[in-house]
């Protein structure tokens, strides 16, 4: 081996080696936000793909071959109920068919509208052909959704378990640290340099904790709810990678609502004089902490009550039909019908950043991982949101949405 070889590949060793030490002093919270902010620049790239390829990347069903509306991937962070011709989705996830937090379609398209659409379109360029073949493999049931919501329940039970069997043990770190939760936790606490005014850490308390998981909580129960009592069934299929990355926004945000309080779990069981005490009652019920949770809990339950609601009225619908705001029989979300098209997705968005407003550290806002969470919220079912105004203009005119903003009111 000549010198320069020797040089050429201990050059690479030292990249390799810069490279991995970097990648380990990367905590969890913010490898949280790395998830949610690639996922939501997948999404944006493929929104902004020619309207055959993003039609097959991002529709569901028969109607990957349609003009109806495209739907956003996950969940998931979010799929809802979405005014849908086959069926119901919830975004209610976000329809049923999104993630996120996620999240809402229409799920619909019928084989006549598809032979219909193809017979008008031109021959497929080598591009939209190879989208079409890679994403004719790796269909999976539009059931396979239900898997969102029971996984983030099962989440966030594990979780908390986990947090009650350390409690119980009085902080065993033997037994604590070799937890997953325990894990993540250290390692969040000694990535973090995020402090605060005092020199500690920027943390959460226990009460906001508990209200933040709380909020995880019932949110992923009532998707479970309305997939098996509200939503009904459908036939129609999507590609399986929506139903992964569906799956991981549910798992990391059931991680991302307690990560930015790993001070406050190690120290939860500790002793006075631990180097983690536990703080005193004052610190947790300070001023800015009860307007955190006023705001965070009123946020939450508006629109976890109106986006229960609004899924109820679009599983109520006859295919094809359009939803609207009945002045004589309005109840809770229904007359947000008025103003915005996919009303489900704007209460998906506001659940998640009630989640971030309670779960902030001290000294900030919104937690900083949540908010890149809501940022994938936002971009997912915003691509959606878009589709499903195209759909409707297509099948009711533009009368049918005329004054009505897509999802967020005065901006989008």
């Amino acid at each position: 081996m000549d010198w320069q070889s020797y040089l050429s590949k201990m050059e690479q060793h030292h990249i390799v080696a810069t490279g991995l030490q970097y990648l380990s002093t990367i905590s969890p919270a913010q490898w949280c936000q790395i998830f949610y902010l690639l996922a939501a620049g997948c999404v944006l790239i493929v929104a902004s793909t020619p309207a055959e390829a993003r039609t097959l990347l991002i529709n569901y069903g028969a109607r990957k071959a349609s003009t109806t509306t495209p739907q956003s991937s996950a969940e998931g962070a979010q799929q809802r109920p979405g005014p849908r011709p086959s069926s119901t989705v919830g975004e209610s996830e976000k329809g049923q068919d999104q993630i996120g937090q996620g999240q809402g379609r229409i799920s619909t398209g019928r084989h006549e509208d598809q032979r219909e659409t193809l017979g008008n379109k031109q021959t497929p360029n080598a591009f939209v052909s190879l989208i079409s073949l890679v994403t004719s493999y790796g269909q999976v049931p539009h059931s396979w959704f239900a898997a969102f919501y029971i996984v983030s329940v099962g989440c966030s039970l594990f979780w908390a378990s986990q947090y009650v069997l350390y409690v119980r043990n009085k902080g065993d770190d033997g037994a604590f640290l070799n937890s997953a939760l325990g894990l993540i936790a250290a390692k969040q606490v000694a990535s973090s340099s995020t402090t605060d005014s005092s020199g500690g850490l920027m943390m959460i308390n226990h009460v906001q904790l508990a209200v933040a998981w709380s909020m995880m909580f019932l949110q992923g129960s009532r998707r479970v709810y309305e997939h098996m009592v509200i939503m009904r069934p459908s036939k129609s299929t999507m590609w399986f990678v929506h139903w992964v990355l569906g799956l991981g926004f549910y798992m990391v945000t059931n991680v991302a609502v307690w990560v930015e309080g790993s001070e406050t779990i190690l120290g939860s069981a500790a002793q006075p004089n631990s180097p983690n005490p536990p703080r005193p009652l004052n610190e947790i019920l300070s001023p800015q902490v009860l307007v955190k949770l006023a705001i965070g809990t009123a946020t939450f339950l508006y629109a976890y009550t109106h986006q229960y609601t609004t899924h109820a009225h679009l599983a109520s619908l006859r295919k094809y039909s359009l939803p609207s705001s009945d002045p004589n029989n309005e109840s809770g979300g229904t007359r947000l019908f008025r103003y915005l098209v996919c009303p489900h997705y704007t209460c998906e968005c506001l659940v998640y950043l009630a989640i971030a407003i309670t779960a902030a550290p001290a000294g900030q806002v919104v937690s900083k991982t949540l908010l890149c969470g809501l940022v994938f919220v936002v971009a997912n079912l915003g691509v959606t949101a878009r589709g499903t105004r195209a759909w409707y203009v297509d099948k009711f005119g533009k009368d049918a949405v005329e004054g009505k903003w897509n999802m967020i009111p005065f901006v989008f």
